[in-house]
Parts: structure tokens; sequence; C-alpha cells
């Protein structure tokens, strides 16, 4: 009969293959075995919420912020879930919680940046995407994403900018949409309920 350990070790491997219902068997064998481990409950949350079993989800990583209220990577997946969920209010009071636990808040700031367009707080959203630049100046995605946030409010000659550094660490079709759609604003080809 294998251990636990083996079944959690096979569940990491099924993921990394994008095997993920045969990853949630597994996990849930190492959780049969030892239904108190913090790692196995989070590895089962991940991968339940990439297979959108969302109320599943929920119930585990629960459990796993139970047992464990010191890894802000537990929050940061009930913030996902919530997210997931269209419960932004409480998405974004795990994004807290995670950006007090973890000493590198980059994707973390990222994230509640997102969450904050969502909600339609743009000013907002680019202040979390500043701190996120701050924390980690290579991530092209906070540069994208302030660049919508700067759309929304109409500033398109600093969204091209964010854009056009975004481009430059990963060039992506959909930065260079956005950007071209920013300048043909800028040139005033465009109203302002196109996009």
């Amino acid at each position: 009969m294998p251990t636990p350990q083996e079944h959690y070790l096979k569940g990491v491997e099924l993921v990394v293959n994008e095997k993920l219902t045969d990853a949630a068997q597994e996990f849930n064998s190492a959780l049969e075995q030892e239904p108190d481990n913090p790692e196995f409950l989070y590895s089962q949350a991940v991968t339940l919420m990439k297979l959108w079993r969302l109320t599943e989800a929920r119930i585990v990583i629960d459990k796993a912020i139970y047992l464990n209220k010191t890894d802000w990577n537990f929050y940061f997946v009930s913030a996902l879930i919530y997210f997931a969920r269209e419960n932004f209010t409480l998405a974004e009071s795990e994004l807290l919680k995670a950006e007090e636990l973890n000493p590198d808040p980059a994707l973390l700031y990222e994230g509640h940046g997102r969450l904050l367009i969502k909600q339609k707080s743009y000013s907002e959203a680019i202040e979390y995407f500043d701190k996120a630049i701050d924390a980690d100046c290579n991530n092209h995605k906070c540069y994208y994403y302030k660049g919508l946030a700067l759309i929304n409010l109409k500033k398109w000659k600093e969204a091209t900018e964010s854009l056009d550094v975004a481009l430059s660490i990963t060039p992506d079709d959909d930065t260079i949409r956005v950007k071209n759609f920013c300048e043909t604003k800028l040139s005033g080809d465009l109203s302002d309920d196109t996009y």
C-alpha cells in the first residue's frame, strides 16, 4: 500500500502533466491516511479549483487554513476561490491576509489590483500594480493590467507607456492588441465608447 507521501508526490506529478482528475484522486488517497496534513489539503484545494469544483475547493482550503494560519499561499488560494465565485469582498479580505504574511508580495499585489479592476476601482488598482512593480519590475502582467486600468480612466498616453513596458518584457498578442487600441485613441480615430 502506498504511503501518504507517495500518493502526494504522484498527485504532484499528475498536476505537472495536467491530469487533474487523477491528481485529485491521489491527493484524496493521501488525505484518507493523513486528513490533517495542511500541504496535502492545499494541493487538493488548488487541484479542485483548477477543475472548477469550487465548493469542494472552498471546504478543503478552509480546513488547511484552520490547521495552518501562517502560510500566505493558503490565503491566496482562498482568495482565488472567492474571486472565481465572484465574491470580491471576501476575496479582498483573504488577499489582505496573504499580503500581511508574505515578505515578497508582488504576486499578491497583482492579484489585488486585478480584483480591484473587476470592482471598477481603477485608481486603487493602479496603486496596487505600482506596488507590485516596485516589488518585481520584470512582471509584465503588472504593466499590462495597469495599462488596462489606465484605459478605463481614459488615460491613453499613460496606458500606452505601461503597455510598452509590458511588451519590452514579454511580447504577446493581447498586449499588442490593447496597445494598438490605445494608440488609435491617442490619434483620435475612435470615440470614447469604443472599448
